[in-house]
């Protein structure tokens, strides 16, 4: 059975249900079923003050792609996992008028 038959996908390019697969996480239920469930409430908005900490990340670790750095914010935005870990990340980069 194809990913597209368990969640009642049609298999059409132009398929109105196609829009709603980033609403639902699929779980493994047990050896042979999937549980398809609606995933939980939007995460809290990015606030200024973590998008300057994911910023001066991006920039220690010198990205400029500013392609890449909109992905990355717009992951921060979206999934909370991501932005933990680039909130995380945030703490490598030194503390402004330290002696490096």
């Amino acid at each position: 059975m194809s990913w597209r038959e368990i969640l009642g996908v049609a298999d059409t390019a132009d398929n109105s249900r196609s829009h709603d697969l980033h609403k639902c996480s699929v779980q493994p239920k047990s050896k042979n079923e999937l549980d398809v469930t609606e995933n939980p409430k939007p995460v809290a908005k990015l606030s200024l003050n973590e998008e300057s900490r994911i910023h001066a990340w991006l920039a220690y670790i010198e990205e400029t792609d500013p392609v890449i750095i909109n992905e990355y914010l717009s992951m921060c935005r979206n999934d909370l996992k991501h932005r933990e870990y680039f909130l995380m990340r945030s703490k490598e980069v030194p503390k402004s008028g330290s002696n490096l």
